[in-house]
């Protein structure tokens, strides 16, 4: 250090020695340190403006392309996300109407199965009534025939038999007629019923 940076204060004095205080001062001025100096600086030549300037549009370039890049990457995921979704539609719509058809043949082929039976119920029923007839009517003939001979017998005891034979035979025929009348009608009821 200099001698002008140091300073000695005598702070007291003893017997055994003496105490003081030294206190370092700044340096002066003139030996402060100088600050860097920048370079000097170079002049830019129109070159390198022009490189520097189409280093910054191709940058820009770059920049918009990437952006342009990301634009079309989502619309293709929307695009995929569209076309999935119409497919998934679609595909429902189709399992939909091929069920809703499935449930009208099944239901138009139970009612076609029950119209079958139904006419075949009927058919039955109108076989065994046009038998019942069949078998009344030659029940009939053959009391018809049992009284032809009763009365050919009846005529050679007494001549007033024949006559009440005739009288019943009459009876039993219109009753037969009635009730064959009556069954007929009956069956011709149930078929319209059943028809509808």
């Amino acid at each position: 250090f200099a001698a002008g940076c140091l300073e000695v204060k005598s702070l007291t004095q003893r017997l055994a020695g003496q105490a003081f205080e030294v206190i370092l001062g700044a340096e002066p001025s003139q030996d402060k340190r100088q600050p860097l100096a920048l370079p000097p600086r170079r002049g830019v030549s129109l070159e390198e403006l022009q490189r520097r300037q189409e280093a910054a549009e191709e940058r820009r370039k770059s920049q918009e392309a990437a952006v342009l890049k990301q634009l079309a990457e989502k619309r293709e995921r929307e695009r995929e996300v569209l076309h999935k979704a119409r497919q998934e539609n679609s595909a429902f719509s189709r399992k939909t109407e091929e069920k809703l058809q499935h449930k009208m043949e099944v239901n138009k082929e139970n009612r076609e199965a029950r119209l079958h039976e139904l006419r075949q119920r009927l058919q039955l029923k109108a076989s065994l009534t046009q038998h019942e007839v069949f078998l009344h009517l030659t029940q009939s003939n053959a009391q018809h025939e049992e009284t032809k001979t009763k009365k050919s017998a009846g005529r050679v005891h007494c001549s007033c038999k024949p006559q009440g034979r005739e009288k019943t035979r009459k009876t039993q025929q219109v009753l037969f007629n009635t009730q064959n009348s009556k069954k007929m009608r009956g069956h011709e009821k149930y078929r319209q019923t059943h028809s509808k």
